[in-house]
């Protein structure tokens, strides 16, 4: 499953991605999105049937732009 940011509705927003989605909509690397939240600046939303974690897309924008530019 690709993301597409420009094509996202507010429904959108609301669902679950794995890490590695996480990571693509926010153009970071996995391992980014797994030190946020190891740091707790996210925290899943539920789990995958073989327990990984899932994020709201929501929250994945929004920690990716809180940490844009940071220093």
């Amino acid at each position: 499953m690709s993301i597409q940011i420009e094509n996202l509705t507010s429904a959108d927003l609301d669902q679950l991605v794995s890490t590695v989605q996480a990571a693509e909509a926010a153009g970071v690397h996995p391992q980014t999105v797994r030190q946020w939240r190891s740091r707790g600046k996210i925290e899943p939303s539920g789990l995958d049937k073989y327990s990984r974690p899932l994020y709201k897309l929501i929250d994945v924008l929004r920690t990716e732009q809180g940490t844009r530019y940071r220093r």
